[in-house]
Order: C-alpha cells, then sequence, then structure tokens
C-alpha cells in the first residue's frame, strides 16, 4: 500500500512528523473544496490542551522477546505555552521474557495553526520498570521536527487528516494530506499522498522527495472496495497492494482513517 517514511501508509496511519521550516507553507491550508473555499473547523493550540489518549493492541516476534502480546497506551498532553510530552505504557507478555512493563516518554514543543500541526521532540527517556517517575528521568536528546495536518471530530483528535480537493460528496473525491518531516540527523523528507475514490474504485498515488518538488513519479495502488457502516474492505487490483480492513471517518471536508490509534480527550493514564 501507499508509502510513508517507507511503511505501509493507508491502514497504518499512526503519528506522522515532518519538518518545521520555511518550506511548512507547501502544506498550509490545504483543506480546499471545489470553488477553494475552506470547509473545516481549523484548529489552533487551543482547541487541542489537554491530555489526548489511546490504546493499541501489540503483536509480534522479536530476536530479544520471541513471539509476544500486549498492549500500548500513549498519553499526548499539550500545554498552554506550547509545551509537549508524550508517554508510551507497554504491557507485554512474551515467550522469552514473561511479562514485563516499560515507558517510553518523548518531549519537545508544539504549535498548531490552521490545523496543522508542528512538532518538535527534542529529548526522549526509558523507564524499565512497572511505575514512572519522571524527576528520574535519563533525558537524551533526539532532535526531530514534524509537521502534519490534524483533524478533530466527535471529541477525537486524528493525525492524519486528508482534505477534499474537489466538490465530491460523501466519500467520493479527490482527498490529499501532505507532511513534511526532519529526523534526527538533519535530513528533510516531503510526502504527499493522494487517494481518489469512485463509487467502487480507490486509488492511491504516494510522492516523496526531500525538496517538496514532487518531481518523481508516484508509487501507486488500486483497489476494489465495500463500504459497510463505515468501515471499508480494500479488494487489490494491483500487484503489491494488500487486502485491508479500516474504519473511515469523515467530516465536512476532512476525511481520518481510525486505524486505532486516534486518541480521545482524557486524563493522563500513567
Amino acid at each position: 500500500m501507499i508509502k510513508k517514511f517507507s511503511k505501509q501508509f493507508f491502514l497504518v496511519c499512526c503519528g506522522f512528523f515532518f519538518v518545521a521550516c520555511s518550506e511548512v507553507n507547501t502544506i498550509s491550508d490545504t483543506s480546499k473544496t471545489g470553488n477553494g473555499e475552506a470547509n473545516v473547523s481549523l484548529l489552533t493550540l487551543q482547541d487541542m490542551v489537554g491530555t489526548w489518549t489511546a490504546t493499541v493492541s501489540l503483536s509480534g516476534t522479536s530476536t530479544d522477546m520471541g513471539a509476544y502480546t500486549g498492549t500500548m497506551v500513549t498519553d499526548e498532553s499539550f500545554a498552554v505555552d506550547g509545551s509537549f510530552l508524550r508517554v508510551n505504557k507497554s504491557d507485554i507478555k512474551s515467550e522469552k521474557l514473561g511479562d514485563s512493563t516499560f515507558f517510553t516518554c518523548q518531549r519537545g514543543s508544539v504549535a498548531i495553526d490552521r490545523s496543522i500541526e508542528t512538532l518538535v521532540i527534542s529529548e526522549e527517556c526509558f523507564f524499565n520498570s512497572s511505575t514512572l517517575d519522571l524527576s528520574k528521568a535519563n533525558w537524551t536528546v533526539y532532535g526531530s521536527i514534524d509537521v502534519f495536518p490534524i483533524a478533530l471530530i466527535n471529541n477525537t483528535y486524528y493525525d492524519n487528516r486528508f482534505a477534499r480537493q474537489n466538490s465530491g460528496t460523501g466519500l467520493l473525491g479527490t482527498w490529499k494530506e501532505e507532511m513534511q518531516y526532519q529526523s534526527t540527523s538533519g535530513k528533510k523528507n516531503w510526502f504527499k499522498n493522494i487517494i481518489v475514490i469512485t463509487d467502487n474504485s480507490l486509488n492511491a498515488l504516494s510522492y516523496s522527495d526531500s525538496d517538496g518538488t514532487f518531481s518523481g513519479a508516484p508509487e501507486s495502488e488500486a483497489y476494489t472496495y465495500t463500504n459497510v457502516n463505515g468501515v471499508l474492505t480494500l479488494t487489490p487490483t494491483t500487484e503489491k497492494a494488500k487486502t485491508s480492513i479500516t474504519a473511515v471517518v469523515i467530516s465536512g471536508d476532512s476525511l481520518c482513517f481510525g486505524e486505532g490509534k486516534e486518541r480521545k480527550k482524557n486524563q493522563p493514564t500513567r
């Protein structure tokens, strides 16, 4: 399926982070209808102040743990002064290590303007224990900068917002998502995903480059689909695509995929 950060994008739309620099204007105000007028609620930091929580299931295999299952609870906190804290708590049951709990934390700053979020992750830390005490954290430099479009729909925070690009209605039409990313090494990358949805087909194009011109040929994937109460079952019609099932949420001219990482406003769970 379509790629982001060399990961499959279409169902794994989770926490994409992109570069904050002068080029950020290339993705600002992408929520346009066919007549060129914005038709979404444009968010600011004030709209997002608080703690947003997501819980996801984990499973797989690794060299250290063998086969494992578990859950990860993520709290993302935005403060009025623009500070940011992310706490991931993972509870794992593994073949080699048995039961274990650990935390990974990141902190930095956040700015949100016209539903474009700029996230600077400056430091991270790790706790291999069942309790978290940030006063004892050994913070190390991280240094990524991410810019991506967001939406707030039914008190749920999505960081995978696609904006309608024409005058279609409901699910049908052309949808675009643009993002930028600067890694800890300082490398900059730009990403653009376009989805064209008709009554029975979904075609996806993915562009990526290091300068934001998107001059190269995109990766493409095509599907037929069924839509049952907002849950899409995608059947590939191109070689590299895979059969997938995902929920989709539409509000005005915003489309978001509910892949399990969307966040509800809450008190911190740690």
